[in-house]
């Protein structure tokens, strides 16, 4: 078992459980259910929503990974919202990137951006380089 985080997580992988828990002083999980809205950066952009479980006073988060294997690989911005009594609060909000399945992704490029550039950067060296990595254009600009 591993520990569960105490805040969202800033990145979770499609297709593995997310487990993580929240408490709100003024907004105790006896009282409050918890729902987090999740809406993905790029227009017309995938949706989704988690409902907490309460124990106690604090909100655990827990979505199977059944449940997010469907998910679509992106940044999402994230709004956290309590509610009881007709009442409906937002209590905190961010951004989450959903990274791919590696077992579905078939095009995975795991790299971080510093990790692409001097791979980039070690083929023009060696003289090795894809055409698109030797020159490229933006608009009417061009670089070799």
């Amino acid at each position: 078992m591993t520990d569960i985080a105490t805040n969202e997580p800033r990145a979770l992988r499609a297709g593995l459980t997310w487990e993580w828990e929240r408490t709100f002083a003024d907004y105790p999980a006896s009282t409050w259910t918890l729902k987090y809205w999740f809406k993905q950066l790029a227009a017309g952009g995938a949706k989704f929503d988690i409902t907490a479980a309460a124990s106690g006073d604090k909100f655990v988060v827990t979505k199977a990974a059944a449940d997010t294997q469907g998910y679509t690989a992106g940044d999402y911005s994230w709004a956290a919202v309590v509610s009881a009594g007709g009442e409906a609060f937002e209590v905190d909000h961010g951004t989450l990137k959903v990274l791919p399945r590696y077992d579905a992704d078939t095009a995975l490029d795991d790299r971080s951006h510093a990790r692409i550039v001097l791979d980039a950067i070690e083929a023009v060296i060696e003289n090795r380089a894809t055409k698109d990595q030797e020159e490229y254009t933006i608009g009417n600009r061009s670089l070799k």
